[in-house]
């Protein structure tokens, strides 16, 4: 049965960068279903909100999301202040975190059954606890 996981792409590298991540887990024979979603700037370019109501609901019953950096969009052409409109718009990532009730970047390791590891049995993630 394959994992459900919420893919969250934020834009800038992090686009080039999900098939590469993707095929190495397929390669690795990994079975995930994935639910892909943009959010900040990659959203918003494509006239959606920066954290799609969506988007927090398929992280919420996954309860497990691969994201990349949501970037927050650029300054506008001829800005009196460079950065002030990043500071206008916030940190999506801190805010998905507060959405999501995570107030600290954890990542929970734990071997796949299908992945060969150096050690096997790690399990480092919340649901050992």
């Amino acid at each position: 049965m394959p994992l459900k996981v919420t893919l969250v792409q934020g834009g800038g590298a992090g686009i080039d960068q999900v098939p590469a991540v993707q095929r190495i887990l397929s390669a690795a024979n990994v079975a995930i279903d994935w639910d892909e979603y943009f959010a900040g700037w990659a959203s918003l370019e494509h006239g959606g909100a920066a954290l799609p109501e969506a988007m927090l609901n398929s992280a919420r019953a996954t309860g497990l999301v691969l994201k990349t950096k949501l970037l927050a969009p650029p300054d506008p052409v001829g800005a009196v202040e460079p950065g002030a409109h990043r500071k206008e718009v916030g940190n999506f990532n801190v805010q998905l975190r507060r959405e999501l009730g995570v107030f600290a970047s954890v990542r929970p390791l734990k071997n796949l059954p299908a992945l060969p590891a150096r050690f096997q049995g790690v399990d480092c993630s919340s649901s050992a606890n």
